[in-house]
């Protein structure tokens, strides 16, 4: 049996198996992307503006409007985002754990056109051209999927160097660490 011209020929080959770490990781790495949801900042500065108008009387004592809002800003982001990651970091540990507990085997296989991620659930097959934002950090790995509206987040240990010279011509891969 014959492989057509344009089949994605596997190029290289990884592998990695969980460990009991390897889900807070992941999940701590989700959990940072808090920081990147727009309609939790609108909250956070509409709340405080309005609770600086409301102690300043609306706004006819100037400078307690901005005392207020020095200290309400701050305040509520902190509230805000620290409640969003801890809630996010909890939840995906929680979930991630389920998924990969210790000792599953995942796999990828990186090809000319795309890559394939096998894992005991199953396996997924993703093309180059499909990833919008690809960010490479220490200990892992995230990218999404505009198409499926999906944001998905692996271990660094898949994407090796070489995996990552396969996927820079179609994405520009951001890294941290």
């Amino acid at each position: 049996m014959s492989t057509p011209a344009d089949a994605d020929v596997p190029l290289v080959h990884t592998s990695f198996t969980c460990t009991d770490e390897t889900a807070g990781l992941l999940a701590k790495e989700r959990a940072k992307r808090a920081w990147k949801v727009p309609m939790l900042w609108v909250v956070v500065v509409v709340g405080s503006l309005y609770y600086s108008l409301t102690v300043s009387h609306w706004g006819k004592n100037p400078a307690l409007f901005l005392i207020t809002l020095a200290i309400s800003l701050p305040l509520l982001t902190a509230l805000a985002f620290g409640g969003r990651y801890w809630l996010t970091r909890r939840r995906s540990k929680r979930a991630l754990n389920a998924v990969y507990p210790a000792g599953t085997a995942l796999r990828a296989e990186f090809g000319t056109h795309g890559f394939t991620m096998r894992s005991p659930r199953g396996s997924a097959y993703t093309e180059y051209r499909e990833l919008k934002y690809f960010f490479a950090g220490t200990a892992t790995v995230l990218y999404t999927l505009p198409a499926r509206q999906l944001l998905v987040i692996a271990p660094r240990e898949l994407f090796p160097e070489s995996a990552l010279a396969l996927v820079r011509p179609h994405v520009k891969v951001r890294r941290r660490g």
